[in-house]
């Protein structure tokens, strides 16, 4: 049983070495459905606010989302077919399960909040049908002037 990546790996390097060859036969029908290859769907750089450094609590899962949303991918072929595998987070996967709702509790904080929404904006936001974020998201990530002035400068009339 080859793994995916090792398979990804045999059948680019059969492409690349008899693909042109007349009368070769030796791939299956739609391969290409059966590669695990890096692509626009997958992010190997992955961040998050600070008020989720943790990454799991109660209701915001992000470290187990991440690990169950993550694939060995083949990265690069060798001369002999062999795959480099890297592992990268299925961006997909990862933000179906991730919303605004569900991971607002670290995150207190009016400023907090705000770095939420424009993290999972920036994170998850051109997956088509993403539905993590609030309708009113935008207006949401409004910080109050209140919010961010030291108590200690407010000056009463």
């Amino acid at each position: 049983m080859y793994l995916k990546s090792a398979k990804t790996g045999l059948l680019l390097w059969l492409n690349t070495t008899c693909g042109d060859v007349t009368g070769f036969t030796g791939l299956p029908d739609n391969w290409h459905d059966d590669l695990s290859i890096v692509n626009s769907s997958f992010s190997g750089v992955f961040s998050r606010p600070s008020c989720l450094g943790a990454g799991n609590y109660p209701e915001c899962q992000l470290n187990t989302t991440e690990s169950d949303c993550t694939r060995t991918l083949c990265s690069s072929i060798d001369q002999n077919g062999d795959c480099s595998s890297i592992n990268m987070v299925n961006m997909e996967c990862f933000c179906s399960q991730t919303n605004y709702s569900s991971c607002t509790g670290p995150c207190s904080s009016n400023l907090e909040q705000t770095g939420l929404l424009l993290w999972l904006n920036s994170t998850c936001g051109n997956i088509t049908d993403f539905a993590g974020l609030p309708d009113n998201w935008t207006g949401s990530a409004m910080i109050p002037e209140v919010s961010i002035l030291d108590r200690s400068l407010v000056i009463d009339p």
